[in-house]
């Protein structure tokens, strides 16, 4: 099981990778769709991991980049063991969504009034980010 840093590390080779190939079909990173993408891929590599399961247990990289608020993952750590559900390919990342739901209760109004493909985008590029995390940990897709 790699670190967080080699997570991330992978993350962002693979993001770049990502971002060149489209740069060069002449996807437009302005445009909704993308730029959410790569908003929720970056959300996904360094603040919502897979491995939250393990706080406060163990030091979690993205835990410690919620500085103060990093207390908001607590029940969620206690509540999961690592390697269980927060690490199945569709549930786990859905989970700490609907975890962090509450939070972004305040911010409804703003979240409506976004662009759709902006929403969608940024669901898809934080499930890559996910995804990506569980293939380098080596967890089955059997666990579908």
């Amino acid at each position: 099981m790699p670190a967080g840093e080699v997570h991330e590390r992978a993350n962002l080779l693979f993001g770049e990778g990502a971002a060149l190939a489209g740069s060069a079909l002449g996807l437009d990173w302005r445009e909704p769709l993308w730029l959410g993408a790569a908003l929720g891929y970056a959300l996904g590599t360094f603040w919502v991991t897979p491995d939250l399961d393990n706080f406060p247990r163990y030091p979690v990289l993205a835990a410690r980049r919620w500085g103060p608020l990093k207390l908001v993952w607590l029940p969620y750590g206690l509540l999961f063991r690592h390697r269980g559900l927060a690490h199945h390919w569709v549930l786990g990342p859905l989970s700490r969504l609907l975890y962090l739901s509450p939070l972004l209760l305040p911010l409804r109004g703003w979240l409506e009034g976004l662009e759709p493909a902006l929403l969608w985008g940024s669901l898809a590029g934080y499930y890559a980010s996910q995804w990506l995390h569980l293939a380098l940990d080596g967890i089955p897709l059997r666990r579908l």
